[in-house]
């Protein structure tokens, strides 16, 4: 099963002074990327206007439509990428979304991913097609993609002062990824924030739009999947490994998730 962040367009800067984008009918809302490498690009992104100077990226929740407008000799990438909320790979990055800020790059960063989002787009349209390429090849390099942005808008960002809303979630989302291996429950993570599990899921689902228990199951299948590929560990050496009571109760779990065993898993994506 392949993590629900897929690319749904990539624009690199033409002659053209301006583009333009309306999200299908029904879509989810999307991640909209854009990284100015040169000149001054004028944003519009679902009624809300920005402006992104040279050696600047923003990143904002599309929800409908977006206008870009270019200065001249101005040079930028523009990606969205689909972003469901059965997904987990992004949610972090999407507390900066909701709230879209630009950030200024250093130059390496600047080139770095300039350069992810080049292979991706060479990914896309040259090795895609070819039939024998799974599209998971894709899934990871955009969850790498969105990582790294996201590193970039928390080293540069941190959480907007006063917003205890994003403090409180993104504290959540590191100690599950952290600790989802030891502690499957809520009540840990609750007490570790010294806030009530109630309280803990109710801000964690207005901000991402996912709740505290699937996120942490999120990081836990993550796990499962890294241990899995490793063909000298058994089923129940994994179902041990990650804390679970029986191999049965683990592959229950990874059906549920996965809609297939840790087994047949295995199968379909080899050992790397």
């Amino acid at each position: 099963m392949v993590d629900a962040i897929t690319f749904i367009m990539i624009h690199w800067a033409t002659d053209r002074n301006y583009a333009t984008y309306t999200l299908p009918s029904g879509r989810s809302p999307s991640f909209l990327i854009v990284l100015a490498r040169k000149g001054r690009l004028s944003l519009e992104a679902d009624g809300k206007r920005f402006t992104i100077q040279q050696a600047q990226l923003i990143v904002v929740l599309l929800r409908s439509r977006y206008k870009l407008r270019k200065s001249m000799h101005s040079k930028y990438v523009l990606a969205v990428t689909g972003y469901s909320h059965d997904s987990f790979a992004a949610a972090s990055l999407m507390v900066f979304a909701t709230a879209p800020k630009t950030i200024v790059l250093e130059p390496k960063e600047v080139e770095l991913l300039w350069r992810l989002l080049k292979l991706m787009t060479f990914y896309k349209d040259t090795v895609r097609p070819l039939a024998h390429y799974s599209d998971s090849f894709l899934s990871k390099g955009l969850q790498l993609l969105t990582g790294y942005i996201d590193s970039l808008y928390a080293n540069v960002l941190g959480v907007a002062a006063g917003n205890r809303a994003q403090e409180l979630t993104l504290q959540f989302l590191r100690l599950a990824i952290k600790w989802c291996r030891v502690h499957h429950g809520m009540q840990f993570y609750a007490d570790s924030l010294f806030v009530t599990r109630a309280h803990l899921n109710k801000v964690i689902k207005q901000t991402i739009g996912l709740s505290a228990k699937y996120c942490v199951a999120q990081c836990l299948l993550a796990e499962a999947k890294l241990l899995l590929q490793d063909r000298k560990s058994t089923v129940a050496t994994v179902s041990d490994t990650l804390n679970f009571s029986d191999p049965a109760v683990f592959t229950r779990f990874f059906v549920r998730h996965c809609g297939i065993s840790p087994g047949q898993y295995r199968h379909h994506n080899g050992s790397y």
